[in-house]
């Protein structure tokens, strides 16, 4: 790097960008980097706004960020910049918190930006800042903008606003596979598994061609409709696509043909009708499981009260764990009485009704069940996991933090978190049973003793 020492700082600052320009690598931009100390103008704006770009570039966004907070007043287009870097890297938080920032020095963002402030807020289920951001964009002239729509389809569709994103989508005018894709999957997020299928045809007859996303999402709402004929049409499908390598689209195969509500029916009326066989307690056990499982709870509920024999603890539980599944409280109260009446101190079936209440945040009922378990003395056992490590053993309890390693197994599952979330992970934050914000539910999940168990072998092998 050959720069003259005699020409004017803007002008050593100009042959410096043009330098940093052609550097191929990181490890040749920090070398130049470096270099540039020499020249006394490491903070001079214009060569700071160059490292930065550059570095991210490369997807240094940490030292990005770094140098970014040194410039005196950034442009326009560096805050864009790092908005989107942000959003990217998946550090959501600092992307809408650089978002907010920018509006309010009163600096514009740009078209590219708006889409990846959403993406955002969709990954934080942040409905109000999406909200926001939607209307910025509109004020800014980008209401028919293709990449916003979708970014708005998306966010709307993942922060429980189904309707909404509807509403962007009918308003495009053009509308990509991404749009059709975020809807269908929106749909299917939502529990509108019906909307989805009925969608997915509208998608197909408009000459639009679905990508892996979309056959997944409509394979899982078969699944959960129990949608056998369909399922086997979406099967056929991904066949003749050349999807049936694919993992989660076989999973979700396999899902939907587990819940053959037809051929068990058919299956349960022939032991009688042709083969004279009674149906045991376990038989109807099996067909409760298969009605409860795909949503038929009204019918399931039937055939337990027209059973000729009594039912069980374990055939009602079937009944709860579906009530909890599809979210019906009325009807788990209901078969609650009935088991508790059987067997008033099982400690599981308290905990799952529990749980029932606990998804739909009546904490109230929570704290009764809480105080029924104490007053029968059932109280629930402490969870722990076991996991073989190079020949020994370890047990981790949730929140656990007897083991040697626990604060660096916990800092190694907070820097799991974000990837994990951009893989699809989502945590289930229904299971937490405290009425405490989302975020905290999430990190009572992180110290659930399963994540010790998985952290511990990954720890000890990033240290060899």
């Amino acid at each position: 790097m050959r720069v003259h020492l005699s020409k004017p700082i803007t002008e050593i600052a100009l042959s410096l960008s043009s330098i940093l320009e052609k550097s191929s690598s990181l490890s040749s931009l920090k070398k130049a980097h470096a270099k540039i100390f020499t020249f006394g103008i490491q903070n001079d704006s214009q060569v700071l706004t160059k490292l930065t770009t550059l570095y991210i570039s490369f997807n240094s966004i940490d030292i990005a960020s770094v140098l970014f907070k040194y410039i005196a007043n950034p442009n326009s287009y560096l805050w864009n910049v790092m908005i989107r870097a942000y959003a990217c890297g998946g550090q959501f938080h600092q992307s809408l918190e650089l978002y907010c920032l920018m509006m309010e020095k009163g600096l514009r963002p740009d078209k590219y930006a708006f889409p990846m402030a959403l993406k955002s807020c969709a990954a934080l289920s942040d409905l109000p800042a999406g909200r926001l951001i939607h209307q910025h964009s509109v004020c800014c002239g980008c209401g028919n903008d293709l990449y916003i729509d979708a970014a708005l389809v998306d966010m709307y569709a993942k922060c429980g606003e189904v309707e909404a994103a509807r509403q962007v989508f009918d308003k495009m005018s053009v509308r990509d596979l991404v749009c059709w894709t975020s809807m269908v999957s929106g749909y299917v997020h939502n529990g509108c598994n019906s909307e989805a299928l009925e969608f997915f045809d509208l998608m197909r007859c408009s000459g639009v061609k679905p990508n892996r996303v979309g056959i997944l999402s409509v394979l899982l709402a078969c699944g959960n409709l129990g949608a056998l004929r369909r399922g086997q049409w979406f099967h056929d499908y991904v066949i003749k696509t050349g999807f049936r390598s694919d993992i989660l689209i076989a999973t979700a195969i396999v899902d939907i043909h587990s819940g053959l509500i037809e051929e068990g029916n058919k299956y349960f009326r022939l032991m009688r009708e042709e083969f004279g066989i009674e149906p045991k307690l376990s038989n109807y056990s099996c067909m409760v499981d298969l009605l409860g499982r795909s949503g038929q709870l009204s019918e399931a509920e039937k055939l337990i009260q027209t059973m000729p024999v009594e039912p069980d603890v374990s055939i009602l539980g079937s009944l709860l764990g579906a009530c909890r599944v599809h979210g019906n409280i009325d009807l788990a109260e209901k078969i609650a009485d009935w088991i508790f009446q059987l067997d008033p101190f099982h400690v599981g079936y308290h905990v799952l009704l529990s749980n029932i209440y606990a998804a739909k945040s009546r904490w109230v009922e929570v704290e009764k069940i809480r105080k029924i378990m104490a007053r029968r003395g059932t109280n629930k056992i402490e969870g722990f996991s076991l996991i073989e490590h190079n020949i020994l053993i370890h047990k981790f309890g949730a929140g656990d933090k007897s083991h040697p390693q626990s604060e660096k197994i916990y800092s190694l599952l907070e820097e799991l978190a974000t990837p994990m979330k951009r893989l699809g992970y989502m945590p289930l934050t229904d299971c937490v049973l405290h009425d405490i914000e989302g975020e905290a539910k999430e990190a009572a999940l992180s110290y659930h003793s399963s994540f010790w168990s998985i952290s511990e072998p990954w720890y000890q092998e990033f240290q060899q």
